[in-house]
């Protein structure tokens, strides 16, 4: 097929969401010619002649209208298995699409959005590898990643642990080295210690005497009571204990069981998504192995939530659908898996379907006795709403979900509650000055969990109460410390920067700092495009088209 813009008009027609108008195509590839409506007739034809099909790519709006047998890669990257051999490049790779500025910002974030499931991929084949204790390989896919984002802290972490299970400490310890260099020379900071942790050696070995199944025991009961105490650094380290001595111990079910807890300890701790998958996805071979469905529907549950918070949402999808499948004895375990379910479908935009699955989950976690898995889904049925203006029923469902939280001594979920409650007071019309006072004590108790995604929330909640005084330097002050705190590690909750940015947008869109308000604009689409946050691409755009 010749012709750059060819291609341009087949991405175009095939990649939109709706179909696209004629004149809307011709002013986007074609403007320059002579005749933009002429341009777009022959390079249509000529589309047709290349599939041999007369009957597509026709009409007005342009519709593709192609036969089942033919197949289009891009479409279908939700399902992308990687090999070494034939890893994928760039969308329209090698063409310079700038012919408008329209066409320019509309490849940009389909590309973003590309490479970002591929990126995914590769991300879940050298998790495969790491798991199957093929270093090798691992070490191959992982390089590529590197090689992807460099700037990604998760990429080099994958690579070092990589390197250390392949027993190469000298090169594991040059690349951590080579990292922390990369990241002084282009960021100005310090990769996190992800980076370190990596090339940590595990002690091992339970105290004398005492038999080394009730060792795991023992540390996985005193690991999971200082997480769930707060104390999320000591129990983290109590839980890789308990994992190294149930291995030793040859009891695959406890095995498999302590690595799922530690998996998810790490996940929810904020200690490394990459760190606590590894763990997760070794859960599951060894439930496979003992025969143990819970375990195993856990570990696909929980790899499916660092999926979603990572903003890969097909990737989050199969593995729900994965722990539903494993689950379908265990209706006990359905509430945890929708909810996460719902939270997915949620900061992908998809508002209704969220709310459905959430209002499910919150049915079965009543029916089976579990508040927590209440007080979560109900938090982010609220959460739903809030979104879509349903401020009341909002309300609602967070003053049942508050108490939950609190007779359970949820310490590490309780101010998530608390800043959703918070922020319907500032929209529905609560002095600005009392709830700043009340989210100072949020934002209090947000830093001594050492969470950088409820400091970030909790930031910005102080920013809009001095947004809402016109106080916009010392709000954009806060909201400028809240998008520090919510990505100063690589693993957090990518739809806490998304509204961070977007309530600063807002602010300096309010009050004409239109400089300020591009930049953060332009930041907010590619974050989103490559994060799948549907909902802020289409506020990004929209913020855009008006300055």
């Amino acid at each position: 097929m010749r012709g750059r813009k060819t291609w341009g008009l087949i991405a175009r027609v095939l990649l939109s969401d709706a179909p696209v108008s004629r004149s809307r195509l011709a002013g986007e590839l074609f403007a320059t010619a002579d005749d933009p409506m002429g341009a777009l007739r022959w390079a249509l034809a000529q589309v047709r002649r290349s599939l041999g099909d007369p009957d597509s790519f026709r009409g007005d709006p342009v519709e593709a209208n192609l036969g089942p047998e033919i197949h289009i890669d891009a479409l279908h990257l939700d399902q992308l298995k990687v090999g070494m051999a034939d890893l994928p490049g760039q969308l329209l790779e090698g063409v310079d699409a700038a012919w408008s500025a329209e066409f320019d910002a509309w490849i940009s974030v389909e590309r973003w959005r590309a490479e970002s499931q591929v990126v995914g991929a590769i991300r879940t084949a050298t998790m495969l590898a790491l798991s199957r204790r093929d270093s090798g390989l691992a070490s191959s896919f992982a390089m590529e990643l590197v090689s992807r984002a460099p700037l990604e802290e998760a990429s080099h972490v994958l690579l070092i642990r990589a390197l250390v299970a392949s027993g190469n400490s000298k090169a594991a310890n040059e690349r951590a080295a080579a990292c922390e260099e990369l990241f002084l020379r282009e960021l100005g900071v310090e990769p996190g210690d992800a980076v370190r942790n990596a090339l940590r050696a595990e002690a091992t070995g339970p105290p004398h005497g005492v038999s080394l199944t009730a060792s795991a025991l023992t540390l996985l009961e005193a690991g999971s009571t200082a997480f769930d105490a707060g104390a999320i650094d000591a129990g983290i380290e109590y839980l890789r204990r308990a994992v190294i001595d149930a291995e030793a111990s040859n009891d695959r079910q406890l095995y498999g069981h302590i690595q799922c807890v530690l998996g998810t300890a790490l996940v929810h701790g904020i200690r490394g998504y990459d760190a606590g998958s590894l763990f997760l996805h070794g859960a599951i071979q060894s439930a496979f192995h003992a025969s143990d469905p819970a375990t195993a529907a856990t570990a696909l549950m929980e790899l499916g939530h660092v999926e979603s918070k990572s903003g890969r949402r097909n990737e989050a999808g199969a593995f729900f659908e994965q722990a539903e499948d494993a689950a379908c004895d265990l209706p006990e375990l359905r509430s945890g898996i929708l909810t996460y379910k719902g939270i997915n479908l949620s900061d992908w935009g998809r508002f209704d379907e969220a709310l459905e699955v959430l209002g499910e989950s919150s049915g079965f976690a009543e029916r089976f006795g579990n508040p927590r898995d209440r007080s979560w889904a109900m938090t982010f049925r609220a959460r739903a709403l809030i979104d879509l203006g349903r401020h009341d029923e909002a309300r609602e469902w967070l003053l049942r979900a508050l108490p939950l939280a609190l007779e359970e001594r949820w310490l590490t979920f309780r101010p998530l509650v608390e800043l959703f409650l918070l922020d319907l007071d500032r929209l529905q019309g609560r002095d600005a000055t009392a709830i700043r006072s009340d989210l100072e004590m949020v934002f209090a108790r947000c830093c001594q969990l050492s969470d950088p995604c409820w400091e970030g929330l909790a930031a910005r909640g102080i920013g809009l109460t001095y947004a809402d005084a016109a106080d916009t330097d010392t709000a954009y002050s806060w909201f400028d410390d809240a998008a520090a705190r919510c990505t100063r590690v690589t693993d957090t909750w990518v739809w806490v920067e998304a509204c961070v940015l977007d309530s600063e947008i807002g602010l300096a869109t309010k009050h004409g700092h239109l400089d300020r308000a591009r930049q953060k604009s332009r930041r907010l689409l590619r974050h989103a495009a490559s994060k799948q946050l549907d909902h802020y691409v289409n506020r990004a755009q929209g913020y855009l088209d008006g300055l």
